[in-house]
């Protein structure tokens, strides 16, 4: 369907050929407990939600915000970096996708400094197919020479779960 030289304030329907989803639940949780790691395996950064689809067919539309802190662990080697993951279930389940944050290019040193803040945001469109309690877990890990903190200095990471009918 055209609109021809009408403003869009008179249009009262959609035509039938475009798809609407509708949200049909969502939960939202927020975490603002620093949680600091220090190894290379990854865990709970302490923010995680769970929702219960109500159709094997319906998605969940995943929207999280974190605060993460990255920072050398005072060995003598390069590199600042950590990793931070979305996961279905628990920290070391199910990923649906990681993203490495931090400062590369550094070089060796046993400083734990600089400590820069990211805000890590992770938009994802899950399937899970089923219509049992699915939980949505973001997980931080170090990486090489680095520790990572989510929530460190006060701040608030937040999770929030839209099932989408199909």
């Amino acid at each position: 369907t055209r609109i021809s030289n009408q403003s869009l304030t008179s249009v009262t329907a959609l035509p039938a050929a475009i798809t609407t989803g509708k949200v049909l639940q969502a939960v939202t949780a927020t975490h603002s407990t620093a949680v600091t790691v220090t190894g290379t395996t990854f865990t709970s950064s302490g923010l995680a939600a769970s929702i219960t689809p109500a159709s094997t067919s319906n998605k969940i539309l995943i929207l999280t915000t974190s605060a993460i802190q990255t920072f050398g662990d005072g060995s003598s080697s390069s590199g600042r970096t950590g990793k931070i993951t979305l996961r279905r279930g628990g920290a070391t389940d199910t990923e649906l996708t990681t993203m490495e944050i931090g400062i590369n290019a550094r070089t060796a040193d046993t400083s734990t400094l600089p400590r820069p803040f990211n805000i890590v945001t992770f938009t994802f469109l899950d399937s899970p197919s089923t219509t049992s309690s699915q939980t949505y877990t973001v997980g931080i890990r170090g990486d090489g020479a680095c520790d990572i903190t989510a929530q460190g200095s006060d701040r608030t990471s937040s999770i929030t779960l839209l099932e989408v009918a199909a």
